[in-house]
């Protein structure tokens, strides 16, 4: 497609709204990200705890058919926070929130060892330590160090290298 081909089709349709995923582009308000490696779904949909889209998380601008998409990464640490506090709520300890928030994968027990690798813990945590027992941000911090994060290929909107669908006129 030709370059004044590509304007004329960009004016016909819309870019998309933030909270789209187009082919392998995530759109944001002012950039899009890569959906591709070394890049993680924790990084490219700004949701560093890999949060499922079914819940209705605030700050949540729409999802890539499985995972929450959010608006800043700051966003989605606040919805781990919150998803960890549900879970205290239910007087649930570090192994029952790790069994729903990944089934047979131990994730209680790496939560609770990421957690004693800090200095200022007042007492040993286990994966059967009560979520009311412990501070729910270092919690939460220690599911987003597991979940991580690798950053990828940002680009401004604006940028003529990006799909017309994505793009900025």
């Amino acid at each position: 497609m030709s370059e004044s081909d590509q304007n004329e089709y960009s004016q016909i349709v819309p870019p998309a709204p933030a909270g789209t995923v187009v082919g392998e582009w995530v759109c944001y308000e002012k950039t899009a990200k890569k959906r591709a490696s070394p890049a993680t779904k924790a990084w490219w949909s700004n949701n560093p705890g890999n949060l499922v889209k079914s819940a209705d998380y605030p700050n949540k601008i729409g999802d890539d058919g499985t995972w929450a998409i959010f608006a800043t990464y700051e966003d989605g640490a606040e919805a781990v926070l919150l998803k960890v506090a549900y879970h205290e709520r239910q007087g649930q300890t570090l192994r029952q929130m790790g069994d729903i928030w990944c089934e047979g994968c131990n994730y209680g027990a790496t939560i609770a060892r990421l957690m004693n690798e800090d200095d200022d813990n007042e007492f040993t945590v286990t994966a059967d330590t009560k979520l009311s027992d412990v501070l729910l941000r270092k919690v939460a911090d220690a599911i987003i160090r597991q979940e991580g994060g690798r950053e990828g290929v940002e680009l401004d909107r604006s940028d003529s290298s990006l799909p017309a669908r994505v793009r900025f006129p």
